[in-house]
């Protein structure tokens, strides 16, 4: 059975108010498969039955949706004004070092995916990095390889 299949089987029992809320949709997609795949975005165009431009648009809208299979954890960089004024382009620098790979890319690995966003709303604890979900303020370069070993054992 295809991605597409198996989508539209776990959304058959949805009402139509859930059908109506591509976020929701997409939310679910990425739960179960750790990104949206081109395929589930199809369907959930002709379940909603919005364009596929838009449904793709809320999909890279947001920086909790990812079109792109991403790695075991994912490290996100703020780069809004407050973090990018404290040092967050060092730190994305020095992360990329680190991580031998480049912003919106996963390791050779597939342990870590590097991703850049523009803010997490947690300026007054600039710079700010989320590892897993869990916002890391006042974040320091000195803490990045320890951070990344931690990830990897």
């Amino acid at each position: 059975m295809g991605i597409s299949e198996e989508i539209r089987n776990k959304f058959k029992g949805l009402t139509s108010e859930e059908r109506s809320r591509p976020a929701t949709l997409l939310k679910r997609v990425q739960a179960e498969y750790g990104y949206v795949p081109e395929d589930a975005l199809e369907v959930i165009a002709g379940l909603t039955g919005l364009p596929l431009s838009q449904i793709k648009g809320v999909a890279t809208f947001y920086a909790s949706f990812s079109l792109r299979p991403r790695g075991t954890h994912v490290i996100q960089i703020c780069q809004g004004t407050a973090c990018h004024v404290k040092g967050a382009k060092r730190l994305k620098e020095r992360l990329e070092s680190l991580l031998n790979t480049e912003t919106g890319q996963t390791t050779e690995d597939g342990i870590i995916t590097l991703e850049e966003v523009r803010c997490i709303g947690c300026c007054n604890r600039a710079p700010v990095v989320v590892v897993d979900g869990r916002t890391k303020g006042r974040i320091n370069i000195r803490e990045l390889e320890p951070l990344i070993r931690d990830l990897r054992d």
